[in-house]
């Protein structure tokens, strides 16, 4: 079991790890791009902000997710966790679990919706912005299932 988990934990960071560094990079790039443009070229660059939008939202819930492992203490106040126990924290991790499913049902709901949106310039499928979060809370649900089974024993 301890070698799954440690399997599904690793294979998590590699991917959150590659999705940060490209958005950021893509990010930078952008907005480097988009000032060299404006400033020394003296030409529009109408594409820089659904670029940057778009790398801003996968960073966002890749690194939230990121978050929820490493630090181990996202979801709650770290006053309120030093006086409370497990109990608190599993109580804390279930909620955050069904928040999570929540939001993946709703942005599932929609789905059709968001297949036949499309950016105003670069034409970039709504869906796709939308599939980061749907990622970035399913894999907020597996760390917080990953920690609820390794708070007794730890697997790290």
């Amino acid at each position: 079991m301890k070698r799954l988990i440690s399997y599904v934990d690793k294979t998590l960071f590699v991917l959150e790890a590659v999705t940060i560094v490209v958005c950021g990079v893509g990010i930078l790039a952008a907005l480097f791009y988009g000032a060299l443009a404006r400033y020394l070229l003296h030409v529009p660059f109408p594409e820089e902000p659904e670029l940057t939008w778009f790398f801003h939202t996968w960073l966002v819930f890749m690194g939230v997710s990121m978050v929820c492992r490493g630090l181990g203490d996202h979801p709650y106040v770290g006053i309120l966790r030093d006086r409370r126990g497990r109990l608190y924290k599993r109580f804390i991790w279930f909620l955050s679990i069904v928040y999570a499913i929540i939001m993946i049902y709703s942005n599932l709901s929609f789905y059709d919706v968001y297949k036949l949106q499309k950016t105003i310039i670069l034409g970039l499928p709504m869906y796709t912005f939308y599939l980061a979060m749907l990622l970035g809370l399913f894999f907020m649900i597996v760390r917080y299932v990953i920690k609820a089974i390794t708070l007794d024993g730890g697997s790290r």
